[in-house]
């Protein structure tokens, strides 16, 4: 069941050496590359790695051809002070020639720095042809982390609340001025919808203002009175935009969708909707999405199962048996009609304790212990996410 891709998803985007903003700090420095072959048992593995899972078979597959062929793309690897090298880009290679008993491989010497060093593994393992989506998702979310220099939870955080700005913009559009005529949809985040693009043209003949003036020779009047909506619009649109998120610079805004640009696959705002559910779904269920035993849509209609145990069991039916959705939803429902409702007891007292923890929150001022502050971001992260689930 495995995510099948006819072309690396990235291919024409993500190249080595990496995308202008790999390393702002050091663009300007040309890295030096050699090439050579050097003993398999002096190359070492990162301590952190951004793949975690290697299908067996594809990996006997290519035990199999290194045999025969030995390895035919170089890995990348940097000098270790230590003695050694770290390698970067290539594991599943290094791990085939492991396998196969080789004592050496051709390399790609680079001076790199850690975080250039990760990102480019972090690069590497998005260009797979069978990436799964749950570690597509978070390879983008690394990403972002590196680039904003923040964590995982804090990005998710951060994209939440650039979806909600981006959500309130469009009601504020819509009320302030609603303007058919108006084809350039902006955002405060710094995007602009592929169909504006298309529409848009800088060439005169296309240009509105310059049709207006061509085909109404008097319409100065109306003119300014549409420069002073507009005005009015921008004003209304950006207090808004501060009323839902104040804490979203332009930087910040800037790097996010610079960094999506350059994965060339989807927008933040489609990463948001979409794929950011997947990492609220049960540990279980994502173990088996992450090794291609799962589909999403399966995914999704097992983790609407509330019940772990029954849950966990319907899991392991479906991969062993196969089930398509249709039967997935038809067993979930043969064996959760006889279940009993959840108690209006506890219910009841939800309201009750979320009162309660706000206030406490307030009363404390959390956010201004240092020690507590990144718990409690994780802690508004989680409920970010169950407030923009389907």
């Amino acid at each position: 069941m495995n995510r099948k891709r006819t072309a690396k998803p990235y291919g024409g985007q993500i190249t080595t050496p990496p995308p202008s903003w790999l390393s702002p700090l050091e663009a300007d420095t040309p890295q030096a590359a050699t090439e050579s072959n050097v003993k398999l048992t002096d190359i070492h593995l990162p301590q952190e790695q951004p793949r975690r899972y290697f299908d067996p078979e594809a990996l006997k597959e290519l035990v199999s051809s290194v045999k025969q062929h030995g390895i035919l793309q170089p890995l990348l690897v940097r000098p270790l002070s230590s003695g050694g090298y770290e390698l970067v880009a290539g594991e599943r290679r290094w791990r085939a020639a492991q396998a196969a008993g080789l004592e050496e491989v051709p390399v790609v010497v680079r001076e790199l720095s850690d975080q250039q060093a990760f990102q480019l593994a972090l690069i590497e393992n998005l260009q797979r042809e069978d990436l799964n989506p749950v570690e597509e998702t978070e390879g983008i979310l690394h990403l972002l982390a590196i680039r904003l220099e923040s964590n995982m939870e804090a990005v998710k955080s951060l994209l939440y609340r650039m979806k909600n700005a981006n959500s309130k913009g469009e009601d504020s559009r819509r009320n302030v001025s609603p303007k058919p005529e108006t084809s350039l949809a902006t955002t405060e985040v710094g995007e602009v919808t592929d169909e504006s693009r298309r529409n848009v043209s800088p060439n005169s003949e296309t240009d509105p203002e310059q049709f207006r003036r061509n085909v109404s020779p008097n319409s100065d009047a109306s003119e300014s009175s549409n420069e002073q909506q507009d005005v009015s619009s921008v004003s209304a649109q950006k207090e808004s935009r501060r009323n839902v998120s104040p804490n979203l610079d332009e930087e910040t805004l800037k790097t996010v969708q610079e960094v999506f640009d350059g994965l060339g696959l989807m927008n933040w705002l489609s990463f948001t909707t979409k794929r950011l559910p997947l990492l609220n779904l049960p540990k279980e269920i994502l173990a088996d999405l992450r090794e291609g035993k799962l589909e999403y849509t399966k995914a999704q209609a097992l983790a609407r199962v509330k019940d772990n145990e029954l849950r966990k069991q319907l899991l392991s039916e479906t991969v062993a048996n196969n089930w398509s959705l249709s039967e997935i939803k038809e067993q979930i429902k043969a064996r959760t009609e006889a279940s009993s409702t959840p108690s209006s007891v506890t219910s009841t007292r939800v309201p009750e304790r979320l009162k309660d923890i706000t206030q406490q929150i307030r009363k404390r001022r959390l956010w201004e212990n240092p020690e507590k502050q990144n718990q409690l971001e994780t802690l508004l992260g989680q409920l970010e996410a169950l407030l923009n689930e389907n």
